[in-house]
C-alpha cells in the first residue's frame, strides 16, 4: 500500500493528488446529489399517481373544456 502511494506521489506530484482528491471528492458529491434528486423524483411520480390526482386531473380537464374558464392563480 505504502510504495503504491509513493509511486502515484511521484508521478503526479503532492500538488495534482490534492486537486485528484478534491476532483474525486466533487465527483462523489454530485453522484450522491443526483441519487437523492431521482429518488425525490420517484416519490413526487407515485404520489402524482394516486386516485385522488387522477380524479383531480380528470375534473381539471372537464373544466377546461367550459367556455370562459380559467384556471384559478395562487
Amino acid at each position: 500500500m505504502r510504495s503504491s502511494l509513493l509511486i502515484v506521489l511521484i508521478d503526479f506530484g503532492p500538488g495534482k493528488l490534492s486537486e485528484l482528491g478534491s476532483a474525486i471528492g466533487r465527483s462523489i458529491r454530485e453522484f450522491r446529489r443526483n441519487v437523492r434528486d431521482e429518488t425525490s423524483g420517484q416519490r413526487a411520480a407515485e404520489r402524482a399517481r394516486t386516485p385522488e390526482t387522477a380524479f383531480l386531473r380528470w375534473t381539471l380537464a372537464r373544466l377546461r373544456r367550459v367556455p370562459g374558464f380559467r384556471v384559478p392563480c395562487h
